[in-house]
């Protein structure tokens, strides 16, 4: 990554957008092993900060997953 690409800002919803891109995804590849979904943190608070801030997320699979 440039340095010039790392110093530009990120577009207001960009944490939401990951968070919801991720929750997709998992829902795509799990189906119905998918037993909860939970992203939580700042992205969720609304104080995600630009690229200092991650979309925390924690996945529960169901037990009898291979």
């Amino acid at each position: 990554m440039s340095s010039k690409t790392a110093d530009e800002a990120l577009p207001d919803d960009a944490h939401e957008a990951a968070a919801m891109t991720f929750v997709e995804r998992a829902r795509s590849d799990y189906g119905d092993d998918l037993a909860e979904l939970y992203v939580f943190g700042s992205t969720i608070r609304g104080e995600a900060n630009d690229r200092s801030s991650d979309v925390d997320v924690l996945v529960v699979l169901r037990d009898d997953v291979n």
